[in-house]
């Protein structure tokens, strides 16, 4: 089995897309795909054997939005840990922070951190 986990980035602007990047790599045997919209996202959804790690922007160009990726993540890849971020407040996503983590922009890289060391951890002891 590969120890290597999988996290995908699905965020349209580039700079916070690239940040989330650099920070990630920080992660040991991590490998990132990323992708600007839903199109891109879909594509690796379907084709990918595995995501461990899903950090999606909840609003995306066109009319399927980071709601729709964390969906289909979660039927496609149900072990999956899937962070939703929005800089709305979770109370404008209701009803979808029970099955998904919810990170409110902006927010602090210790927040980050825990989020994705509890979800690695989890991760690795199934």
């Amino acid at each position: 089995m590969n120890d290597r986990l999988v996290a995908l980035i699905v965020e349209d602007d580039p700079g916070v897309r690239g940040t989330l990047v650099l920070f990630v790599e920080s992660f040991p045997d991590v490998d990132i795909l990323t992708a600007a919209g839903f199109q891109q996202a879909s594509a690796m959804i379907a084709t990918v054997a595995r995501i461990d790690l899903l950090l999606c922007d909840v609003m995306l160009p066109g009319s399927l939005s980071g709601i729709d990726i964390a969906e289909a993540v979660a039927q496609t890849h149900p072990a999956a840990a899937i962070v939703i971020m929005s800089a709305d407040p979770q109370e404008e996503i209701a009803g979808l922070t029970d099955r998904f983590i919810f990170m409110q922009k902006p927010f602090g890289i210790a927040e980050l951190t825990d989020v994705i060391d509890n979800a690695f951890l989890r991760l690795r002891s199934d």
